[in-house]
């Protein structure tokens, strides 16, 4: 929790609350103190320093809570963090190249989910949705990016990918099939809709979205030159209109 909302101050009441939900013992208070400490130890003799340098200037007590600053280590949230803001003002100037190539290097250091490897109570279960909101909203702006500069088949690669680790993310089989329909495999575009409509029923029990739907309906209807043709003619709307995007900090939409 800490390491999440590192340069924040986080309250040891939401600590207490983390570590025993509603149903702290009476020494909560006095086991998040030795907590603290025995963390403070680790920290000091990995970077080689007195407990008290790092009480002072790393993992600080105020005010019935803490702070983690991280200011003298190297963290991958904040490289990645680094990369992301350099991508999307690239974006911004409308430099898909350099955008892709950032967004890129960013998703290098995002290893894989965050908490993997340690048990998670609610509050800090919600840090790690929001954790994967940021990133997911960020892949779909790289793929964009990529289907902008015509990056078709190389897009369509990676998004094999990305919908094996987040099969439920509706927005991704839109673009994989998007991407498929441009790069001339109309047919692997179809057999992507299936394994989407396959994949939600059985952990949802849900259909595909209107819009999914939708998209399948215009690839299944026309032949392999005209949807493609109309999907580069109408590129805009095809993107803007297929499903809304990841809303960082909130679970992922669909319509």
């Amino acid at each position: 929790m800490l390491l999440a909302r590192a340069g924040r101050f986080v309250p040891a009441a939401v600590l207490i609350d983390e570590l025993w939900d509603e149903e702290p013992p009476k020494s909560a208070t006095t086991v998040v103190q030795t907590y603290i400490l025995s963390i403070r130890k680790t920290i000091a003799k990995e970077f080689d320093m007195s407990v008290t340098q790092v009480a002072s200037s790393m993992l600080q007590t105020k005010n019935m809570g803490y702070l983690f600053s991280t200011q003298e280590i190297s963290l991958d949230l904040r490289r990645y963090q680094s990369c992301i803001e350099s991508a999307r003002c690239a974006k911004e100037s409308g430099n898909d190249h350099q955008a892709v190539l950032l967004f890129g290097n960013a998703e290098k250091i995002w290893t894989g989910p965050a908490f993997v490897d340690i048990e998670v109570g609610r509050l800090l279960a919600s840090e790690k949705d929001q954790f994967e909101c940021i990133f997911l909203a960020n892949l779909e702006l790289r793929i964009e990016a990529q289907l902008r500069l015509e990056r078709y088949r190389e897009a369509a690669i990676d998004l094999a990918l990305w919908v094996s680790r987040f099969p439920y993310h509706e927005r991704l089989y839109a673009y994989y099939m998007y991407a498929l329909c441009l790069a001339g495999w109309r047919d692997k575009a179809l057999g992507v809709f299936q394994l989407a409509r396959k994949t939600l029923a059985a952990g949802l029990g849900l259909e595909p979205c209107i819009k999914l739907q939708r998209l399948h309906g215009d690839i299944l209807s026309s032949s392999d030159d005209t949807v493609a043709n109309r999907m580069r003619t109408e590129h805009g709307r095809y993107l803007t209109g297929l499903i809304p995007h990841t809303v960082t900090g909130l679970t992922s939409q669909v319509s």
